[in-house]
């Protein structure tokens, strides 16, 4: 388990946090299901470790955390129940234990507890800084964020199809189905985690006419201008 998880959790009053801390940047890329940027992401993480990029902003090597990642840290949170809940002061037990009946990513129905659960682990993410999101509705937790950039990965319905058809080497009407119902999950899950609220994006790409390697130059590049462009506003900000 990862200290500055147990430490946000320790040093938070959950029930005030309103808004989140955070250091560094943070980039989260959205996408439907099938539109497959897992490589991409996981190359533009390479990219910005070795670019050092936003390292004068925070020294933290750059993380990607997908929904694999908050799913075993909410199996670890579980597991290391005492060893956690030796961090938290009296005053708080009640809502931590809220929080770790709530942290179990396969339930089948969806409630407050579990939102509570999401958020908290990634706003520990957001306190950590230099993190890449993919997907799990990071974007939502964004809002009032600075530092935040919020990619949406666009792919047509067809283009998705045959990238999981291909990737996965099944036919295409048996592809079309488990797209379909996956994306159907998908767009649940993220409807839960937005409570219906309207989700907007800083840019919005086009995957169909991009390969892995564009796709992945052009995010890292619009990370870059980010890094520069939050330095001069916190450069004009500490001026006044």
């Amino acid at each position: 388990m990862e200290t500055y998880i147990y430490n946000y959790l320790a040093s938070s009053n959950l029930e005030e946090i309103k808004t989140p801390k955070s250091k560094g940047l943070i980039f989260t890329l959205s996408r439907d299901f099938g539109t497959n940027i897992k490589n991409c992401a996981v190359d533009l993480v390479e990219k910005l470790n070795n670019e050092r990029v936003g390292f004068s902003i925070c020294k933290k090597k750059w993380a990607l955390i997908d929904s694999v990642i908050l799913s075993n840290i909410s199996k670890e949170l579980k597991i290391g129940y005492d060893a956690l809940n030796q961090f938290v002061p009296i005053e708080h037990k009640s809502i931590f234990d809220q929080i770790l009946h709530g942290l179990d990513f396969n339930r089948s129905q969806l409630d407050d507890n579990l939102h509570k659960a999401i958020q908290t682990v990634i706003y520990s993410y957001f306190e950590r800084g230099n993190v890449v999101f993919l997907g799990r509705g990071a974007a939502y937790f964004t809002n009032q964020l600075d530092n935040a950039v919020n990619f949406k990965i666009k792919s047509s319905y067809e283009n998705r199809i045959h990238r999981y058809g291909e990737k996965n080497k099944v036919n295409y009407h048996y592809a079309k189905e488990i797209v379909r119902r996956k994306a159907k999950r998908r767009n649940d899950f993220l409807s839960y985690i937005s409570k219906g609220k309207h989700q907007s994006y800083d840019f919005v790409l086009n995957r169909d006419i991009m390969d892995d390697d564009t796709l992945t130059s052009l995010l890292f590049d619009l990370c870059k201008n980010k890094e520069i462009q939050y330095k001069t506003f916190k450069d004009v900000q500490h001026s006044k």
